[in-house]
């Protein structure tokens, strides 16, 4: 596998459109980023960070990253100032990110990917959005075929308390692994209703596995979760109004730990440690029996 290095004093985009299809590009701490956006549209191409000899990642500029109409690319081991985003009309196949830190960032989200027609193949691992990032969805992805998202770690508390905020949001998505994610400080405590999930699930998503994640200190819900075919396993939501919303039925293996139920000031009698969306939702619920309430009220 080929690989190409962007040096210190170097530009990082000259390095990288010179690389074809199975190419490694290697970016070296203190290449120079191109100013404003940095398009990832090198089909075929990883684009890596080289640790700095203190063992810490090379910083990746402060222009927005885009992700373009590309199959099978890969962006990781950097610290991110901007978010990473693809236009709608843009449609990705294979793409990884992984690796990644957010910090200094007060934008809307640090990750955005959203398609029009529908992409496929997403994976993001080991990316932590840290706390003071501003953000209406911490991490937020829509309209794929396909994906894994696993140990990510966000703090989505921020200055700009009117936002809506969701740690990890997931919409109109079919066919994803969720694992090991911790999202915590999702408020908004400005509205007349109140507002602010950890995770939330669209019910357009279907077939969605969500194991051992832990949402804590929510303005509404632990985790918001109108899909359908979706199974939590081993999850644990608390520090919430209604520490889990289920709208649609689904399915809890092995565990679930609903605790800390609490009111941040609106509508306290709303306060639940399970809520549901009617007798149907809640009949198709299956595994109840596995919840455990503490300090919220149950069943």
């Amino acid at each position: 596998m080929p690989t190409i290095t962007a040096r210190a004093g170097k530009d990082v985009r000259e390095a990288y459109v010179s690389a074809v299809s199975g190419d490694t590009v290697l970016v070296e701490d203190g290449a120079v980023w191109t100013t404003g956006t940095f398009w990832l549209d090198r089909s075929g191409v990883k684009l890596t960070g080289v640790n700095k000899p203190d063992g810490t990642k090379p910083d990746s500029g402060t222009g927005v990253l885009r992700v373009g109409n590309v199959t099978g690319v890969e962006f990781s081991n950097f610290i991110r100032r901007d978010k990473i985003h693809n236009p709608t009309t843009h449609t990705a196949h294979n793409v990884v990110l992984s690796d990644l830190e957010f910090m200094g960032y007060s934008g809307t989200s640090a990750i955005d990917l959203n398609c029009d027609t529908p992409g496929s193949g997403l994976t993001i691992r080991r990316v932590k959005v840290r706390s003071g990032v501003a953000s209406k969805k911490a991490v937020h992805v829509q309209n794929w075929r396909g994906g894994t998202i696993e140990d990510l770690m966000i703090d989505n508390r921020h200055p700009f308390p009117r936002l809506i905020a969701s740690g990890l949001s997931i919409a109109n998505c079919r066919d994803f692994d969720v694992r090991r994610v911790r999202a915590v400080n999702s408020y908004n405590l400005v509205d007349s209703y109140y507002q602010g999930d950890c995770f939330t699930i669209s019910g357009s998503c279907d077939n969605i596995l969500l194991e051992d994640i832990f949402g804590y200190g929510a303005a509404d819900s632990g985790i918001d979760c109108k899909g359908t075919n979706v199974t939590l396993r081993r999850c644990s939501f608390g520090g919430a109004k209604r520490c889990a919303r289920i709208w649609n039925g689904g399915k809890i293996e092995e565990w679930m730990l609903l605790f800390d139920a609490r009111s941040y000031g609106d509508n306290p009698s709303w306060v639940t440690g399970l809520w549901a969306d009617g007798a149907a939702s809640l009949s198709a619920l299956t595994g109840k029996e596995l919840i455990t309430f503490i300090n919220a009220p149950g069943l």
